[in-house]
């Protein structure tokens, strides 16, 4: 192990230490711990919610109907997955790029930690001072967490590696010069990454459509729409016959250019500082379109880099009508998901522990934030649904809440990976039945002139 270790950016943390021997071997303290690493992260947790809300069910409704839709739908859900996985590190490739034309020369090096600022910290410079004491905080609180994670499933490599970007970061939040200027260069950076990125992300998830219809046609030797392959042997109704029609081209070429087209608009209509500070939706998309620690897209931003390319890009290949509709049925089942899936299942799972937590130890908002018990005078629907169905808390959080308390943190820790593991395996099950009845819709609709 490297000489950089918890102990070396803060000396008190030496607790972690006697951890690694005691939690060595057994099943089920290493999945707590890898329970925390999925929970650790946006891209990490929303990879395992790809798996389990999307791979896993797709792939097992198509199985129960042939072995050229179980191969197809397979190879999609691979492709997805491994796309979620890739995106921080295009993040971290676009923000490079973006770095050489938006930085000094001297500046280029800390790129990454300009990263970390949200777009809210650069409006002017009391946000910025906010900024920069946030990050010497937060970021390197929530590195020698994550570090510490790595530690009790025993992968020295990865804790060192985060341990030492908390030393750096400690480094450069000493060592920020609170210029306008510099300020101005950040918020230029953090535009020009995410718009860049949406160029390589929007063609990724357009490009589904396509792939998914060549392996169709040159792996699977099939040349109408799998999914009723078993109960159909009609081709006729194939748009384009078996190319893609003038109208389909143009629609795909459409769909490789959808994200960074939202993203600039939205970013057009969020440039003047001044008018984003007195209109509350402007607020709102200059807060939500941005990056948690740095280079983990928020919700807003992986609807605009995967959502809006993937749905236009599949519509537009869809090899029929039979096709076309399952795409779009189906996509409006799973689109609720993406916001409010795991809300009503992890969420709900997670309030139900807190108020576990509450009544043993009489502590709440560890498992969900505390603001979900307070009431509002005039809340709105949405904000009522948003406490109905509330976001469980990351690891981190579950964390900094227990500290002061070993005997509670042992149980808070429980109880999250036990709410992780069992909201994505009931979010599986719900997911697969919506698959199911889109499945049999799109029989019904087939077989209903044959009956």
């Amino acid at each position: 192990m490297s000489t950089i270790s918890a102990a070396a950016i803060n000396p008190a943390t030496t607790s972690v230490l006697p951890l690694v021997s005691e939690n060595r071997g057994g099943f089920i303290n290493l999945a707590k711990h890898y329970a925390g690493i999925i929970d650790s992260r946006e891209s990490t947790y929303r990879t395992c919610l790809d798996l389990t809300g999307y791979f896993f069910p797709c792939v097992a409704a198509a199985a129960f109907r042939n072995i050229w839709n179980f191969l197809e739908t397979g190879f999609e859900a691979a492709f997805d997955v491994i796309a979620i996985f890739s995106a921080p590190h295009i993040t971290k490739f676009s923000g490079f790029l973006s770095s050489k034309f938006l930085l000094k020369e001297e500046e280029r090096n800390n790129y990454l930690n300009y990263l970390n600022f949200q777009l809210t910290e650069l409006e002017d410079k009391e946000s910025f001072e906010r900024g920069v004491k946030r990050i010497a905080n937060e970021e390197v609180h929530d590195r020698k967490r994550i570090g510490e994670l790595y530690l009790k499933v025993n992968n020295e490599k990865k804790s060192d590696h985060h341990f030492q970007r908390a030393e750096e970061i400690v480094a450069f939040a000493k060592s920020v010069n609170y210029s306008d200027k510099l300020r101005e260069r950040i918020y230029g950076l953090k535009r020009a990454t995410i718009v860049t990125e949406s160029f390589f992300e929007g063609a990724m998830f357009a490009s589904e459509g396509l792939l998914t219809r060549m392996f169709r046609k040159y792996v699977l030797r099939q040349d109408q729409f799998t999914g009723t392959l078993g109960y159909s042997s009609d081709n006729s109704g194939n748009f384009g016959g078996k190319s893609f029609s003038l109208f389909q081209k143009i629609g795909i070429g459409f769909s490789f250019i959808i994200a960074p087209v939202i993203n600039l608009g939205l970013f057009f209509k969020t440039k003047d500082v001044n008018k984003v500070k007195e209109n509350s939706t402007l607020k709102t998309i200059n807060r939500e379109l941005d990056m948690t620690h740095g280079v983990f897209p928020k919700l807003w931003l992986l609807f605009t880099y995967l959502m809006a390319p993937y749905i236009s890009g599949k519509i537009f290949t869809a090899q029929d009508k039979y096709e076309l509709f399952e795409t779009v049925f189906k996509n409006l089942l799973l689109g609720p998901s993406w916001w409010f899936g795991h809300r009503a299942t992890n969420g709900l799972l997670a309030r139900s522990s807190d108020r576990q937590l509450e009544k043993d130890f009489g502590k709440k908002g560890i498992l969900v934030e505390e603001s979900i018990y307070e009431k509002k005078p005039n809340e709105s629907l949405w904000e009522r649904l948003k406490k109905a169905c509330p976001e469980p808390t990351r690891i981190q959080h579950v964390l900094d809440k227990t500290e002061h308390n070993e005997e509670l943190k042992k149980e808070a820790v429980d109880l999250h990976a036990k709410t992780l593991y069992k909201g994505f395996g009931l979010h599986s099950f719900l997911i697969w039945v919506l698959m199911m009845g889109g499945n049999w819709v799109t029989k019904k609709w087939v077989t209903a002139g044959k009956e």
